[in-house]
């Protein structure tokens, strides 16, 4: 019941600051387009929280929207691609994460993170072209990358059936 109240409570705090749909030309102020991404994520937290749909849509909208003002902008990508995830709409999922994984610090966690994301996706629909890409990326990360995504895209890389190197 907690996170019901302080969702309405920012919900509230947003319709009177910016409005109640807020536009793309309303989310270009910084401070507005901070104040819609804080709704997003409280958005989808609720959503997390009680499996609400109406709240994982307004997340994805919402979401959606940020990113036409700021379409490179890492958090919101990340939030996109989890609401489309978490909706089953995979296709524009897979999209956030892959603009997600080429354009974060290669090596950081929210590369190995969107990398495992964007192949779990890609696997889906071309299982070898997921194998293809995992077998690039044990030419430059031998044990798959740090904890927790290595071992996530060492398992997925065993599922489609592809020993790393090292492994049984």
């Amino acid at each position: 019941p907690g996170h019901r109240a302080a969702l309405s409570a920012i919900r509230t705090a947003v319709a009177m600051l910016v409005g109640e749909s807020p536009t793309v030309e309303q989310v270009s102020d910084p401070r507005n387009w901070q104040l819609v991404r804080s709704l997003a994520a409280a958005e989808y937290l609720g959503h997390l929280g009680d499996g609400d749909r109406d709240s994982l849509l307004r997340a994805h909208d919402l979401y959606a929207l940020l990113l036409e003002d700021r379409p490179m902008e890492r958090t919101a990508l990340s939030g996109y691609a989890r609401a489309s995830t978490a909706l089953g709409r995979d296709a524009e999922a897979l999209r956030a994460w892959r603009v997600l994984m080429n354009n974060t610090p290669e090596g950081s966690e929210e590369f190995f993170e969107s990398k495992y994301h964007t192949l779990s996706l890609l696997a889906e629909t071309d299982r070898a072209r997921a194998r293809s890409i995992l077998e690039q990326h044990l030419v430059f990360y031998p044990d798959y990358g740090p904890s927790p995504w290595g071992p996530e895209l060492a398992s997925l890389h065993r599922a489609l059936g592809t020993r790393g190197r090292g492994e049984p």
